[in-house]
């Protein structure tokens, strides 16, 4: 019997490692709009929304000079087919494991809607019944916290049988907004001592051991 019926994960640092696309895609940004190389890239500010790294990179950039690296990124990035981009290792084996044991699978990560799906496509993940990013409603920019209360209306999922995992802490106090438990993947990108502050429900140190958490018991 599962200990949650509802699984719902993030992607950068949960399930993949993007960062080394998505730092050249930065510094690739940077070069093409100020001619220069960017300052030093942290892998810990990957998984958090583009204008979030930007501003953590270079706290001093204006909103005229976000605009023009968030689309300098896009164009660069998104057409980039993500030859950095590797799967952690088990990670498709344990979505599968899960699949097989019953469990709803649920994507919820901060990368827009074209990015993730052409990764999915690549890496041939189709075992989510839904996925949502920041930008799945037109016109808006939703949160972390956003996306996982919309995904929780919208499937109608039952709050005491759903956990997100993910390895930053906001997915942990996303989570926490909507009521849902919570898995740390320390694996990721996020600060495993900020995340074990938070005393999330469950801590994973590889993804491959993901079933064992969420199945029985």
């Amino acid at each position: 019997m599962n200990r949650y019926a509802n699984i719902l994960f993030d992607l950068d640092g949960t399930i993949a490692d993007s960062a080394p696309d998505i730092i050249a895609c930065v510094r690739g940004a940077f070069a093409e709009v100020f001619g220069a190389a960017a300052p030093p890239v942290k892998a810990d500010l990957i998984g958090f929304q583009l204008k979030e790294i930007l501003l953590g990179i270079d706290p001093s950039l204006s909103p005229e000079d976000i605009g023009r690296l968030t689309a300098a990124f896009r164009g660069i990035y998104d057409e980039c087919g993500f030859p950095g981009t590797r799967l952690y290792a088990g990670a498709a084996e344990a979505l599968a494991e899960l699949k097989t044991a019953g469990a709803r699978l649920f994507l919820v990560t901060n990368k827009p809607d074209k990015p993730t799906r052409a990764l999915l496509l690549k890496f041939g993940l189709d075992v989510f019944e839904e996925v949502v990013c920041p930008d799945s409603v037109p016109g808006r920019r939703m949160t972390k916290s956003e996306m996982i209360g919309r995904l929780l209306g919208l499937r109608s999922l039952e709050k005491k049988e759903t956990v997100m995992i993910g390895d930053f802490e906001t997915d942990i106090l996303a989570a926490r907004e909507n009521g849902i438990a919570a898995i740390a993947a320390l694996y990721g990108y996020g600060d495993a001592a900020k995340l074990r502050a938070l005393a999330p429900d469950r801590t994973l140190t590889a993804i491959s051991g993901l079933a064992g958490l969420v199945t029985g018991g």
